[in-house]
């Protein structure tokens, strides 16, 4: 059924850039509708200029509890991949 009720439900991003305090690294803080009204946010980083190249993705999902997302941990793990994906 959650599965179902997922697919029925059109994901529709919005990303708006941020500063990701590295010149390699663009970031985006991503806010998404989710069924149940609780939305998903947090942070995408990404190597600049990556565009057209496969590259790995890492997802720090939520626990129970409230915590914020963390944009140096998503800008260090996507230079820490850059690196390795790129070598």
């Amino acid at each position: 059924k959650q599965r179902e009720l997922v697919a029925s439900s059109p994901a529709a991003p919005t990303l708006s850039p941020v500063e990701s305090g590295d010149l390699d690294i663009e970031a985006f803080d991503v806010q998404m509708d989710c069924p149940g009204g609780a939305p998903l946010s947090g942070y995408l980083a990404l190597p600049k200029n990556a565009a057209g190249r496969l590259l790995p993705i890492i997802i720090y999902p939520h626990s129970a509890g409230v915590r914020s997302s963390d944009l140096k941990r998503a800008v260090r793990m996507a230079k820490l991949r850059r690196s390795r994906w790129l070598a």
